[in-house]
């Protein structure tokens, strides 16, 4: 085989190899302009700066203690016998003033904006009822509530209690 002269081939000649590619850095790439992040920052937490204690120093005493509720007072089985008697007396005073409008307990949860399970329960007293819960159920009823809380009001009232004048 002969090989022309001035012409360029293709192809290396057989057993020849190529000479190694050189090596150039790659081009450093532009910064990419992202868009503005939606979210909040993120807080950063800054401690206190803890106070310096000198060696030998005293260890500061300790922070005054936080105020506490106060306990609440036990209650004795007559008064939990009383609640226990106002809230079965307002559950069967809610039942009948719902029977005798013909309302079903669902459609009367609905009209107070309650659970349907919440009306029942407080039908069978299992529940105590808050006033805000009354004044709902009476408007649902379109009825005082005065007189939803008629037989409950018959019950007797708690004693007073009194501070003793000795303390």
């Amino acid at each position: 085989m002969s090989a022309r002269v001035g012409a360029k081939s293709a192809r290396p000649p057989a057993g020849a190899s190529r000479p190694p590619a050189p090596i150039t850095p790659s081009p450093a790439r532009a910064p990419v302009a992202r868009a503005p992040s939606l979210a909040p920052p993120a807080r950063t937490s800054v401690a206190p700066p803890r106070p310096s204690v000198a060696l030998g120093a005293p260890k500061p005493s300790k922070p005054p203690e936080k105020r506490r509720a106060p306990k609440r007072r036990a209650r004795d089985e007559a008064e939990e016998a009383r609640e226990d008697a106002f809230v079965a007396a307002f559950g069967e005073n809610l039942r009948t003033a719902r029977l005798a409008r013909k309302l079903t307990q669902a459609a009367l949860a609905t009209r107070a904006r309650l659970s349907s399970n919440y009306v029942a329960r407080l039908e069978r007293g299992e529940v105590g009822v808050s006033l805000w819960v009354a004044h709902s159920l009476a408007a649902a009823m379109a009825m005082k509530l005065a007189d939803l809380l008629d037989r409950a009001r018959l019950l007797p009232p708690p004693p007073l209690l009194r501070r003793s004048r000795d303390a």
